[in-house]
């Protein structure tokens, strides 16, 4: 059982790969990095840790993830490969997969996606017409959090402007927190269906007997 963890102010990313016992830890590099988000990829029988990136400033468009490959005790060949290729998200605000795809919640361009097993891996930003929010013309609301159900093919992205899901690796979402159901009708629990004008009498205990 490994765990993980980033220390704060650049501290570099720690790793036991005994369970998180006392003393197991040991720093595997990323010193100087603001690491803010670390997810596991299981892709078949491999199993990556990922390390999502936060950016500088506004104007910053971040230098995205790095992946190290869990091989136990023992360190892996290439140590940290970088994917920043094609990245304009800022900062990783969360990170899912879905096999050999990887997509990334990010603060300025919705929710990148990213396919590890290709030979020249390159982040992919949805398009504006995808179903994300759009905060105005051309840029999404930030995405907080991604989670995903590979079995499924579903993933799901979070935000303040709600959660929608996807089941195109990202292709295109859809609302899952609509707030007006057509399939359904919601009520608060102090109001009552009313189908159309009613006649209510009202009669006192005595008046009933």
């Amino acid at each position: 059982v490994s765990v993980a963890l980033a220390a704060q102010a650049g501290g570099g990313v720690y790793l036991s790969s005994q369970g998180g016992l006392s003393k197991t830890y040991r720093r595997i590099g990323q010193q100087g990095q603001d690491i803010r988000d670390l997810s596991i990829q299981y892709d078949g029988p491999r199993a990556f840790l990922w390390a999502g990136t936060a950016a500088t400033g506004p104007d910053d468009p971040g230098k995205g993830c790095f992946r190290w490959e869990l091989l136990g005790a023992e360190d892996p060949p290439e140590g940290w490969r970088a994917f920043s290729q094609g990245w304009t998200g800022g900062s990783v605000r969360a990170l899912t997969f879905l096999g050999s795809a990887a997509l990334a919640a990010t603060h300025r361009a919705g929710v990148l996606r990213l396919d590890s097993s290709a030979a020249n891996p390159s982040w992919v930003a949805p398009a504006v017409n995808c179903g994300l929010p759009l905060r105005d013309r051309g840029r999404f609301h930030p995405v907080t959090t991604v989670a995903a159900d590979p079995a499924a093919g579903l993933a799901m992205a979070g935000g303040p402007q709600g959660v929608y899901s996807t089941r195109d690796e990202g292709t295109s979402y859809v609302s899952a927190s609509h707030r007006e159901f057509l399939e359904k009708v919601t009520l608060p629990e102090t109001w009552l269906l009313v189908s159309g004008e009613h006649e209510i009498s009202v009669v006192s205990e005595d008046e009933a007997d």
